[in-house]
Order: structure tokens, then sequence, then C-alpha cells
């Protein structure tokens, strides 16, 4: 089985690009996050008693999380996504674990930081998501735009350097608005052994 880790900032896309590719019966597809607050016995989507537990143990929890995916699925392709960094109240905060190694190859989703923005001002504002709290109080739309890009570069660095460290293939795909099935097309070509 490959396990490939779909990781980028939040609203970039994982979701709807992961689901796209499920639905085409081409992977099964794993929200990541929702799987590991089944580990920590968090209900799905409390993500202010998630934020309660240190890193280090997420971290731990979330290799132990993949290696059962692992386990528990037998299809050719598992798509799991998730996050390189993390964004909470305008901080980011990086995320390298051992995890790294179990996957079969790392991809990480962009965009260009003010369609991330809108995305994310889409969701909240029509009660999707409202619980992300990426930015701090008082942060202007550009220190938002700012703090994704900043947030995004970082992303591909550290997929960048797990990959390096454990040996593992990765690529960056564009997800820009209005061009999702060119994203689609371009995951399908990797998954097919092309680059």
């Amino acid at each position: 089985m490959a396990l490939i880790f779909v990781g980028g900032v939040n609203g970039v896309g994982k979701t709807s690009i992961s689901g796209i590719l499920s639905k085409k019966a081409l992977v099964k597809t794993v929200h990541g996050t929702s799987e590991l607050m089944k580990r920590l016995g968090v209900p799905i989507g409390d993500y202010a008693q998630f934020r309660m537990f240190p890193e280090e143990m997420k971290e731990r929890a979330f290799e132990e999380t993949l290696r059962s995916l692992a386990l528990r699925y037998t299809e050719d392709t598992l798509l799991v996504t998730g996050h390189y960094v993390k964004i909470l109240e305008g901080k980011v905060t990086r995320s390298i674990g051992h995890w790294y190694k179990s996957c079969s190859a790392l991809l990480s989703l962009t965009a260009d930081p003010e369609s991330i923005f809108r995305r994310v001002f889409s969701d909240e504002k029509n009660g999707r998501r409202s619980e992300r709290k990426l930015f701090g109080q008082g942060m202007s739309s550009a220190e938002k735009v700012s703090l994704i890009e900043r947030a995004q570069e970082e992303s591909i660095g550290v997929m960048k350097l797990a990959s390096r460290q454990f040996r593992v293939p990765c690529f960056c795909i564009e997800n820009q608005d209005d061009r999702q099935n060119q994203a689609v097309a371009d995951i399908v070509k990797i998954l097919r052994g092309g680059k």
C-alpha cells in the first residue's frame, strides 16, 4: 500500500482535492486530524480540547495513527490530509516527526495566499470550520495574507526537509482558483508514477 501525505496550510484545498480523487475511486482518503483526534480520545471537531494536548504527544500519536492506517487499509493508495505547519492565533508551528518515514510520498498543495485567505474567510463566514483560530486578535487583512504566505513557505520547507531526512519523494501541487481539475490531474500523474 502507498500512503501519501497531502499537506498544506488551512484553506488551500486539501479536503476538496482528496475528495475529488476519492470520488473518482483512485484512492481512499482520510482526514489526518480527525484520525488523530480519535486516537487521543477527543471528539471529532473539538479543537479546543485537541489544542490542550502537547505537540510532542500529538506527533507521537500521529505516527501511531499512520502505522494503524497502513494496517487497516489494504487499498493500493491511501491519501492522508494534514499539515506540515500549524497556524494558531497568528503563530506558525512546524510539525516535525518521525511519522514522515511512514509515507510513500509527500505532497504540498499551494495556492495564492490571497485566494487562501478568501477561502478561509468564506468558510468562517458560512459557519464551516469556524474553530480554526488561525489569526491573532486585531490582525488586518493584509497581515493575515502575509501570515498565510509565510506559513505556506514554511510548510514547503518542512516537506522538503522531511523528504531529505526520511528519503521520501516530495511534490508541490498548485491548487489555484478555478484550476482544481489541473491539481487533480497533477496528483493523478504522480500516483501513476509520473512527475
